[in-house]
């Protein structure tokens, strides 16, 4: 009986399906989440330009040593300059130019799902001898009264094929840090009408914040230990919105998550190499040669091909550690040659592919039997030579990297080791041992 008060429900949902070109939907009473329900879904200024200001983004998220790297830049001041660092055990600036000519071009209704499409503002060829890394970028510039205009973008460069002596490859978390994005007016959580989107691009800039914020400005969600019948969820955003920031920008990011675990992985002697997330579904032989996959932070948007790669790497003996809480929690669709991002997270029915051959593909939950039991079905979800670890703590004192996972790069035989990743006072506390497992 129950199951059939639910599939009439999930008939009623079905019927209300917008077309499949929609690229926001407004939820059904009942399916916005706790979140929304916390903080509300109004955003604000903050997540569209307005005619005064300094905004990029690139082509693409991640290059090769020889590829172009192509601006595309919108500003109201008449020049501008830019930086270009690498981050990673120290800031190194590797590339600046001054005096770049600015123009303000106009921005899309749709620009958060369908991208800004602004002409490019100049290119740069990925000089051979940048290590794979993290590269921020820093634009500026002045207002008509000598206002200072800055805005942040990055991109990584990854390693070729025949130059990864890294043992580890880092996977940063672009599909969360999109899904928080409302750069354009709309994100994953919520928008200025109350309705969420279910496409995201990434030809859009990102939300002031999620790159990079202030020191005094509030890292990780909770501040502190609550005591009973406290909130500080809800009560840590005043603060946080004060600062000129989105109240999104806490959860997701660079700055929220790696621009602490990557300095201190760097720093510790572990050799990193880089990717973002959609490399996997684009060149899934980015992971090819490495002994290790990690993340950090806050993971939660997982493609199935990127699970594929993933599962197919520690089924062949390969490691994956996962320094994250809330990880694989959604399943997304990346479409357009991994431009934009699909996911209609509270409503799986309105999702085209719900109740057809491609189904295992639903996005929403990854614990929705629909397309959970698809994935157990997998061969290689069975147990594997390699190991798959999580480890819940954001912040850790690192054990020697010698005695890890060879994260030197040394060549030194690997070893099967049980690890313990304690928190440091900018973490919670907690401690949280695991096994790494083999990394032969």
């Amino acid at each position: 009986m129950a199951q059939r008060r639910r599939d009439k429900r999930a008939e009623a949902l079905v019927a209300q399906r917008p077309p499949a070109s929609t690229v926001s939907y407004m939820p059904p009473p009942g399916r916005p989440s706790l979140i929304i329900k916390l903080v509300g879904t109004d955003n604000d200024r903050l997540t569209r330009p307005g005619d005064r200001g300094l905004w990029c983004y690139t082509d693409r998220l991640s290059y090769l040593p020889g590829e172009e790297v192509r601006f595309h830049t919108s500003t109201s001041a008449p020049r501008y300059s830019i930086e270009i660092a690498r981050v990673g055990a120290r800031r190194e600036v590797v590339w600046t130019r001054d005096g770049i000519r600015g123009a303000l071009h106009p921005t899309p209704s749709e620009a958060f799902a369908r991208g800004c499409g602004w002409p490019d503002g100049f290119a740069l060829r990925v000089p051979k001898e940048w290590r794979s890394g993290y590269y921020a970028v820093t634009l500026r510039a002045e207002g008509p009264k000598g206002e200072p205009f800055e805005w942040d973008h990055f991109f990584v460069v990854r390693a070729p094929a025949g130059r990864r002596t890294a043992k580890i490859l880092m996977i940063l978390s672009t599909n969360t840090y999109a899904a928080y994005n409302g750069w354009g007016g709309k994100c994953l959580y919520g928008s200025d009408d109350r309705s969420v989107a279910c496409r995201l691009s990434f030809q859009r800039p990102w939300l002031r914040g999620l790159l990079r914020r202030g020191p005094s400005t509030i890292r990780n969600t909770n501040t502190g230990t609550p005591g009973f019948g406290e909130s500080p969820l809800v009560e840590g955003f005043p603060r946080h919105v004060r600062q000129g920031y989105h109240h999104w920008t806490r959860f997701a990011g660079f700055h929220t998550w790696e621009s602490i675990f990557v300095p201190w992985m760097e720093a510790s002697g572990y050799a990193l190499d880089y990717c973002v997330q959609t490399d996997l579904d684009r060149h899934p032989d980015v992971v090819d040669g490495y002994r290790m996959l990690t993340t950090a932070g806050h993971d939660e948007y997982w493609s199935w091909q990127e699970r594929d790669v993933v599962d197919d790497f520690v089924a062949a003996g390969g490691n994956a550690a996962f320094f994250i809480g809330n990880a694989a929690f959604w399943q997304v669709r990346v479409e357009n040659d991994g431009q934009e991002l699909v996911c209609y997270k509270y409503v799986p029915e309105y999702d085209p592919v719900f109740g057809t051959k491609d189904e295992r593909y639903l996005t929403g939950m990854w614990s929705n039997p629909r397309t959970g039991g698809a994935r157990r079905t997998r061969p290689s979800a069975s147990p594997s030579p390699g190991a798959a670890t999580t480890v819940s703590a954001t912040s850790c004192r690192a054990p020697p990297a010698a005695t890890w996972c060879t994260g030197r790069g040394t060549g030194s035989s690997p070893a099967r080791r049980s690890s313990t990743a304690t928190s440091s006072a900018a973490g919670t506390g907690s401690s949280a041992t695991s096994a790494t497992g083999s990394t032969s």
